[in-house]
């Protein structure tokens, strides 16, 4: 039984509750069409509690599911890559700077085949660019260019 594990597992899904139940008071849906301010929230929590849950139980078998991904000098060049990413995305806009971006980072983290890194790099994000942009009407940044 992994203890640590266990305790944070239990303080998000006491969060995950408290935030599931404050999102009855979001604001409902301006029309039938409409899906609402509170289905974005809703699903992620709903996903973080189930894989609370998951951590949860796994704790408690004494199995972690927490394995080392990276090392330290991975992890700065990660950060740094990210913090470039922050910068640009102002400037170059989403769709241009955000497939690129997870391309280098996929790269970085040995997905051994550019075909599945390109693939799931631009698949990614046009979903996520469409689930804003169209679902949801959320601008992204479209950059200056």
């Amino acid at each position: 039984m992994k203890k640590g594990e266990m305790m944070i597992s239990i303080i998000i899904i006491s969060l995950c509750i408290v935030f599931l139940w404050m999102l009855r008071d979001f604001p409902p849906a301006l029309s039938k069409e409409d899906v609402g301010p509170a289905l974005f929230p809703g699903i992620l929590l709903g996903v973080l509690l189930i894989l609370s849950i998951v951590q949860l139980f796994m704790s408690i078998r004494g199995k972690s599911i927490l394995v080392k991904l990276v090392d330290n000098k991975l992890q700065i060049v990660a950060g740094g890559l990210l913090l470039l990413y922050i910068l640009l995305i102002p400037i170059l806009g989403y769709l241009l700077v955000t497939p690129l971006f997870l391309v280098i980072l996929s790269r970085l983290l040995k997905v051994k085949s550019w075909m599945v890194s390109v693939f799931y790099s631009l698949a990614m994000s046009g979903l996520i660019w469409y689930f804003f942009e169209k679902v949801s009407g959320v601008p992204l940044p479209s950059g200056i260019l």
